[in-house]
Parts: structure tokens; sequence; C-alpha cells
């Protein structure tokens, strides 16, 4: 979603007054005015920077007034996060996150159904209760468990899905991600890290608040505060609240509790058990 913020500084004299006042949007600089200060520059894209790329506003004001708006667009578009969607795309998402997945998720086995119908019992809410469920799915390789996840999301977490409430990872596919560098540097000294992780021990709450804190940046597209995802209760809040605000989740929504699927292989693998613990998170192991 573009941020549009309002317009202020002295361009309002460079303009008919008898016009609409015209929206400035932060990654289209045609939409600026020629006039723009380098800390309005900044006020107007500074919270949508890629991690890591340096943007100088001066330079990019000095541009806009030199009315060089196609050198100020590719340097916009090398430096800046596009707008967040409205709607996230359940398939697309799903097959960036996991590994293996088939396209047609429709195509499942009766006792594969069977078995969605009691994982989507497994994790349901418990009324009055902040305690949620965890599954753990065990099965061989080449089985279908990926193709599993796909459909049961697909299917009885669309809406949480679009709307930001479900976060999916695979350890494998996404060993390089801060959260998981955070566990795995437990693990060193102790294997059941991953599972501490899931069962919200002190020694792997951060790895639990980056991911969510990462995941709310990525599907708002808005930079999050830290103080927000102190530990994991307030992770959950801010959540909450952040995709609520941001896809416009109507207050009487079903399916849009917060879950997490964790797609664990090889030395991220944990024990087969279960846990009753603070938000509903469904483990998917290889």
């Amino acid at each position: 979603m573009s941020e549009v913020p309002q317009s202020h500084g002295p361009a309002a004299s460079h303009r008919d007054e008898s016009e609409p006042f015209p929206k400035r949007v932060y990654n289209d600089a045609k939409t600026w005015f020629p006039m723009i200060t380098a800390q309005e520059v900044e006020d107007l894209i500074k919270k949508f920077q890629l991690e890591g790329k340096a943007v100088n506003y001066e330079s990019l004001a000095m541009l806009i007034g030199m009315g060089d708006w196609e050198s100020v667009q590719v340097l916009l578009d090398a430096s800046l996060r596009g707008p967040a969607p409205t709607l996230i795309d359940v398939n697309e998402y799903l097959d960036r996150h996991l590994i293996n997945v088939s396209k047609k998720c429709d195509m499942m086995k009766k006792e594969c159904r069977d078995y969605v119908d009691k994982l989507s019992q497994r994790v349901r809410p418990q009324p009055a209760s902040c305690k949620r469920n965890v599954a753990f799915s065990y099965s061989p390789r080449g089985s279908g468990k990926t193709q599993l996840v796909k459909y049961f999301l697909s299917t009885r977490r669309t809406n949480a899905v679009k709307w930001g409430r479900v976060i999916v990872r695979c350890c494998e596919k996404g060993k390089q991600e801060s959260w998981l560098r955070f566990v795995k540097a437990e693990a060193k000294s102790d294997p059941a890290t991953v599972v501490q992780f899931l069962d919200r021990m002190p020694g792997t709450d951060k790895g639990l608040c980056e991911l969510i804190r990462a995941h709310v940046k990525a599907v708002t597209g808005r930079e999050q505060n830290m103080s927000n995802y102190v530990d994991a209760v307030t992770a959950y809040k801010t959540w909450m609240s952040a995709t609520a605000s941001h896809f416009g989740i109507p207050a009487d929504a079903e399916d849009v509790d917060p879950l997490i699927v964790l797609d664990v292989r090889g030395s991220c693998q944990p024990r087969a058990q279960q846990y009753e613990i603070h938000g509903r998170r469904i483990v998917h192991a290889a």
C-alpha cells in the first residue's frame, strides 16, 4: 500500500491555487514538487529504504530541482521497497517460503483431507485462553508434506494468509534469515533450542520476536520499532494490530488468528512432542 504523505513546504507557491492539492507518492518522483527540500525527501522516503542502501537526500532534491526525473526514479527504484500489497497472494506467498511446492493445492487424497480436518481442530483457538496448541507433523520425504501444509493454509486459513496473519518459513530455504541465526547460535550449545524456541524459553525469545518483526515489516512495508518486539506477548500484539490496520481486517472476521508454520529439516528438526504455548504454531517437519 503506497504511502501518500500530506504535502507541505514552499511548493505551494508554485501551483495554481484553483487546482486540487497534488499528492506525493514516496516511490514516484513525478509526483514530487520541483522545489522539494532535502528534508522533505528524507521525511517522504526514509522509512521505505532498503536495508544497507544509503540515500543522498540533498542529491535527490537537487536532481528534482534540475528536472532530471528519470535519474531520480532510477535511484528510487534501486533504494526503496515497493508498495506493500493490499492483499497477500496465498499461492505466491507459500511458493516463496516453502520448497518442493506442488502448484496444484486442490489435488489431495482423502486421507490427507482427513488429516487436515484433524490439524484444523488441533490448532483451533481455545475460548478465553491465551494458550494455543502446537502440532508437529512427521512423515518421510516425498510423501506430500509440503502439499499438505499448502492445502491446509489454502482452504482453512485463506483469510489469515492474505491478511498477513500467517508466517510461513522453511529452515532450509531461509537459513540466512536473522531469526534463524539467533536460534542456531543457541543450538551450538543446546541441541534442544528449536524446541525451546517453540516453547518460548528466554534464550530463544529473541528469535521468535525477530521472526514476527521481519514478517510484519515485509507484509506492511513499514519499518518496525524494536520496542514493539521486546518479548513474545508484545510481539504478538503488535503483529495483530499492525496487520489489522494495514489490511483493514474486519473486527468480526473469522479464521484470522495468528499462525506460524515452520518447515524444519535436518539439524533444525525437534523431537516429536506436543506443547501448550502462547500463539499457535504448526511445525511441519521433513
